[in-house]
């Protein structure tokens, strides 16, 4: 019943209003500056009001740049419609296009997903890695682990930077099997010669070997690892993880080797970085 209804719906609605419905069905909420960029179409705003109006499975919240929202069971038969409109090849340009609008207006999840669905798994890849710091940065671990996970496993074997935030996502809950796989990163970085990479996780294989007191050893073995980048080190790729890094590594010259003189570089360039912190 639901369906014919919804078919009545579309097919009464003018040419122009049925493009706007189906291409702005992507998106999951928007602004009418949204479901213009997506459609193509000028002065949608008006078309949804009068949607809402006769409410016609359109939600609309807010006063000023409001929201709108399809109804679950409408948008589900538009995007059924939509599919079977458009050939696939031209489905995924819009929805990449669709994906890079709900980008541009903050909603960096729901392009995330509309990427993976889409298949565009290199330019999903690129926004969490771009994202991922942040992600971490606000406690959002789940939400990154999800993120990689829904990548295909090959991908993860060519680029050591899925492996590397899967393990740092890791580490909230499994520090075992994330201190494998920073492991397994590093080693990727190795061959790479990515040495900010490599940095990055030896600091936190040090990080989690220094919070399980396992086996104190095996921070020599990661500290080599260090001791090899410290003295001329990679342009790290934000202030947070470069005290990540030098702190790991203070960490571990003080409990391993406290006579090393990189030590003193680690406190001097700590101090150096907490000033541009406070500053």
């Amino acid at each position: 019943m639901f369906a014919f209804f919804a078919g009545h719906v579309f097919d009464m609605a003018p040419p122009r209003t049925r493009r706007l419905l189906l291409r702005s069905a992507l998106l999951p909420r928007f602004n009418a500056r949204m479901a213009e960029a997506v459609s193509g179409l000028p002065r949608v705003a008006p078309v949804l009001d009068q949607l809402c109006r006769r409410r016609l499975f359109v939600d609309r919240r807010g006063l000023q740049d409001p929201t709108y929202q399809y109804h679950a069971l409408f948008r589900a038969f538009l995007l059924s419609r939509l599919r079977a409109d458009l050939a696939p090849a031209k489905l995924r340009i819009l929805q990449r296009r669709a994906a890079e609008v709900l980008l541009a207006e903050g909603y960096a999840e729901e392009a995330f997903a509309l990427l993976c669905d889409a298949g565009h798994w290199d330019t999903a890849a690129g926004l969490l890695k771009a994202r991922a710091e942040a992600l971490l940065d606000q406690g959002r671990w789940r939400t990154l682990l999800d993120w990689v996970n829904a990548l295909p496993n090959e991908l993860g074997g060519r680029d050591p930077w899925l492996l590397y935030w899967r393990g740092r996502a890791l580490i909230a809950t499994d520090m075992g099997t994330a201190r494998w796989v920073l492991s397994t990163a590093c080693e990727a970085f190795t061959r790479e010669q990515d040495r900010v990479g490599r940095s990055l996780s030896a600091a936190s294989v040090i990080d989690i070997w220094m919070h399980e007191q396992d086996d104190f050893r095996q921070v020599g073995r990661w500290l080599d690892v260090l001791s090899e980048t410290l003295p001329d080190p990679p342009p790290f790729p934000s202030l947070s993880s470069e005290l990540e890094t030098y702190s790991a590594a203070l960490k571990a010259f003080t409990l391993w080797r406290p006579q090393d003189p990189l030590l003193a570089r680690c406190v001097d360039r700590l101090e150096a970085l907490r000033d541009r912190d406070v500053g």
